[in-house]
């Protein structure tokens, strides 16, 4: 299995991707597209750092991964979030996310 590693890219498959990956995991997730923008937007205005990876599986999003800064909190402060679509886990996927935003946060 081939697994590809790439920056998101602030558009529209993109987000909807990560809303479906998310939604795989919790279908009552109220993520949806409009939100990821929005919440992007506010970090950007805020001036926070904000980098999402995503791993792909034949073209397919399969994960993604997020560090940032929140808005609302202390800069000091940082978040990181993995997810994996249940059909995916087990493979490393989840690992390789997490070791790109470790890098990436370094």
């Amino acid at each position: 299995m081939d697994v590809t590693y790439r920056l998101f890219e602030d558009s529209s498959y993109d987000h909807q991707s990560v809303v479906e990956v998310a939604k795989a995991i919790r279908p009552d997730d109220l993520i949806s597209v409009e939100g990821m923008i929005d919440w992007d937007a506010m970090q950007a205005k805020a001036g926070r750092i904000h980098r999402r990876w995503l791993a792909s599986v034949e073209g397919r999003t399969v994960g993604s991964a997020v560090y940032g800064q929140s808005p609302w909190l202390d800069p000091d402060y940082w978040y990181v979030n993995t997810m994996v679509h249940p059909d995916h886990r087990g493979r490393g996927i989840g690992r390789g996310l997490f070791e790109r935003v470790e890098a990436s946060a370094a």
